[in-house]
């Protein structure tokens, strides 16, 4: 039987429900018709929803269509391409990184963080659509039911990706945790074992790197779009009534909760980082210490594989997931509401 690091089980049928397509409790022909119906009936949900705006088309509007299609779509066809296969992969149980007796603990500890976030988003989206009904809409319920489910849908698309990156962090940590304690209480253990298992490491994150891309960038996008045009809404209506109502709230928080969702890849990869970090200096300062020749030669190969293959990621090769990114989305959508505010104004 496989063995996996979280219990994901209640992701998988979670995701199922809403149309995304896993072989985790369904296979063959019967999911993918299962997947299909589901998929084309959130499709007519949203050119439901479309349809009802059609009085209000404006070119903010039509970005905010855009940025749901482009970040969307390509999730939709991961999912269908290779059936949350990836996530298996990544969430496997490995005897070389996770055979530790503390291994359990860091990832039970970390399952009911995770859980707590996505139990967070759910009550956070009940919350938010229930005030805004209460409050701010101006379409009958029938009509607000397929947003909200849509919504739902487009929220699934975070739990893999927060997924990955908590796996991620609680390797790293093990990892820490293993070399540390060796380094400070042992005196002659082998660091083949530390670099097998490191390499091991940067090997899982390789294979799932471009599915790990594919949920980042889609992430991002969707948040920038649904964000933004959600920021320049709040500040079109402050500029033209000149006080805050009730919807500005709201969907300031919708906005905040959608940049915490982006700045999550980017807090646990500055958090490897230092961990990393603090590893080079235990292995430092032992190196310093030590008068066999042997030993400081395996101190150093240790050293160089942590310098020249750190644990970093890249969306596209292009953008380091790292401390500058979110100043890069936060500089990015200043200019475009800059923008936005400019045109609606002439």
């Amino acid at each position: 039987m496989v063995k996996y690091v979280y219990d994901f089980k209640k992701l998988m049928i979670l995701r199922i429900i809403l149309g995304w397509y896993n072989e985790y409790f369904i296979a063959g022909l019967i999911l993918k018709i299962y997947c299909g119906i589901s998929l084309l009936v959130q499709l007519v949900f949203f050119i439901h929803l479309l349809i009802l705006n059609k009085s209000s088309y404006n070119i903010n509007l039509l970005f905010k269509i855009f940025g749901i299609l482009l970040g969307t779509i390509p999730s939709f066809m991961l999912s269908i391409l290779t059936g949350d296969r990836y996530l298996f992969v990544f969430c496997r149980w490995n005897d070389i990184i996770d055979s530790d007796k503390q291994a359990k603990r860091i990832f039970r500890i970390h399952q009911i963080m995770f859980d707590s976030v996505h139990f967070f988003v759910i009550i956070f989206y009940i919350i938010f659509y229930s005030w805004w009904y209460l409050c701010c809409t101006k379409f009958s319920f029938a009509a607000y039911i397929p947003g909200i489910i849509l919504r739902f849908t487009i929220e699934m698309e975070k739990i893999p990706l927060f997924l990955i990156f908590s796996i991620l962090l609680c390797r790293v940590k093990l990892f820490q945790r293993n070399i540390c304690l060796d380094l400070k209480f042992g005196s002659v253990f082998s660091l083949d074992h530390y670099h097998h298992v490191y390499l091991k490491i940067l090997e899982n994150l390789k294979k799932t790197s471009s599915s790990i891309t594919i949920l980042m960038l889609t992430q991002t996008t969707l948040f920038f779009w649904d964000s933004i045009n959600t920021m320049y809404i709040i500040l079109h209506f402050y500029l033209a009534e000149g006080h805050i109502r009730t919807y500005h709230v709201v969907l300031t928080c919708r906005v905040i909760h959608g940049y915490v969702s982006i700045v999550f890849p980017v807090y646990v990869m500055e958090y490897i980082a230092d961990i990393l970090e603090n590893i080079k200096i235990q292995l430092i300062e032992r190196k310093l210490r030590c008068i066999d020749d042997n030993r400081r030669a395996e101190i150093t190969i240790m050293l160089n594989l942590l310098m020249e293959k750190p644990i970093r990621f890249r969306m596209l090769r292009a953008f380091p997931i790292d401390k500058t990114f979110p100043l890069k989305i936060t500089s990015l959508s200043i200019t475009y509401l800059v923008f936005m505010l400019q045109y609606i104004r002439n």
